[in-house]
């Protein structure tokens, strides 16, 4: 029988009473896993199989799904970049949401998890110290410990420009020189990528 029978008042000021509570929502879980329990149940579900009104059902919905944030809290997802590979698979993903933008910073933490992606607008690359000024202003507000600069190439041709490896390497020197490493320029499509950095260009 259904600790409610004889309950009057609210089921929340039972919540410490943890036997009862538990006996309560076996029937629950004979009848679905747990995160049916959480995601899917309805209240009237739960009112038939508990055997409790629907009122009660509402709070005892409440309950389970409190219980299971406390229990399951969510962790922010870490994407790690070991290899060029990882980066061309991360951002490949966000291409479109760039719009019109070409290029995008990643910053990344010690263990090389990707902490922040930013979007560099045409704009801010006119010129190489403009250019230079935004990588790490942004590298340093995030607290990065290196960065890597993936172009969008959207005509297909994965060959660098010279202007782009002069970047490359101007933006790599100063990175050596303030302490947050460029690990990589990385050209991108849709469908495939080249490093900088395998190919020896900085």
């Amino acid at each position: 029988m259904s600790i409610f029978r004889h309950v009057k008042k609210p089921i929340h000021q039972f919540i410490l009473n943890e036997t009862a509570l538990v006996d309560t929502v076996k029937p629950l879980l004979k009848y679905y896993d747990g995160s049916r329990v959480i995601k899917t149940v309805s209240e009237e579900e739960i009112s038939q199989i508990v055997g409790v009104s629907i009122s009660e059902a509402k709070e005892l919905q409440a309950i389970l799904q409190l219980a299971h944030l406390l229990s399951s809290p969510d962790k922010p997802d870490r994407y790690t970049i070991r290899m060029p590979r990882d980066a061309y698979k991360y951002c490949n993903e966000k291409i479109e949401m760039g719009g019109d933008c070409q290029t995008i910073l990643l910053s990344l933490s010690t263990k090389n998890h990707v902490v922040n992606l930013t979007y560099i607008d045409t704009e801010a690359m006119v010129e190489i110290s403009t250019y230079q000024r935004f990588v790490f202003r942004h590298l340093i507000l995030r607290n990065a410990a290196s960065g890597i600069l993936v172009h969008i190439e959207k005509e297909g041709d994965l060959n660098p420009t010279p202007e782009q490896i002069t970047e490359a390497r101007i933006i790599a020197q100063a990175g050596d020189i303030c302490g947050i490493p460029l690990l990589d320029v990385i050209n991108i499509t849709q469908s495939e990528y080249l490093s900088f950095k395998d190919k020896g260009l900085i």
